[in-house]
């Protein structure tokens, strides 16, 4: 549903929001945390966690493509984005 950019900025600024609540029961460092989203389509859903456990996310080329604001190759903006360290899935048809 979104690009390995897209999920890293949701994620920081996620991050970003839980560590201004200054809650006492969050911790010091990385806030773990798993964000699910549902698209309007059965098939089409996201699962967006902290960068922190994400070490080497699966990059889907469909969802890369859709990415305006991404390279002008989005799979060169994918592995830009993760160091070279991911995995490539292949797009699923409703």
């Amino acid at each position: 549903m979104f690009s390995v950019r897209q999920k890293r900025e949701i994620s920081e600024d996620v991050q970003e929001i839980l560590k201004k609540t200054k809650h006492p029961e969050l911790p010091e460092g990385e806030i773990q945390f798993t964000l699910n989203v549902k698209g309007a389509q059965s098939w089409s859903w996201a699962e967006i966690k902290n960068n922190g456990v994400v070490r080497n996310p699966s990059v889907n080329p469909h969802n890369e493509k859709q990415d305006s604001d991404s390279h002008p190759d989005p799979l060169d903006a994918a592995i830009e984005a993760t160091d070279g360290d991911i995995d490539l899935v292949e797009p699923t048809e409703a």
